[in-house]
């Protein structure tokens, strides 16, 4: 499980079952931290695979190796890459 805030900028994860969202001040942190501690090993355990798959899925080598091939590619005239935005 992971506890975070809209600041981390990380908007992929906080709608997942793993994330207690928070706000940056410490009630919400505290009251975070209270709500992620007294769930059960359980629960805490199936939101943490859903965080590990969610992770292994997104940013494992395998797809992180093809990426990055993809932008040196990119780089040596291929097109653009559907992993970089471009602005």
């Amino acid at each position: 499980p992971v506890l975070i805030t809209r600041e981390c900028n990380f908007r992929e994860i906080e709608s997942l079952p793993c994330t207690f969202l928070v706000s940056p001040n410490v009630p919400s942190i505290a009251e975070g931290l209270q709500d992620l501690l007294s769930r059960s090993a359980d629960d805490l355990q199936a939101r943490g695979r859903c965080g590990a798959g969610f992770v292994r899925s997104r940013y494992g080598w395998p797809l992180v190796g093809r990426q990055m091939a993809d932008v040196y590619d990119w780089m040596l005239g291929g097109p653009v890459p559907s992993s970089v935005e471009v602005l």
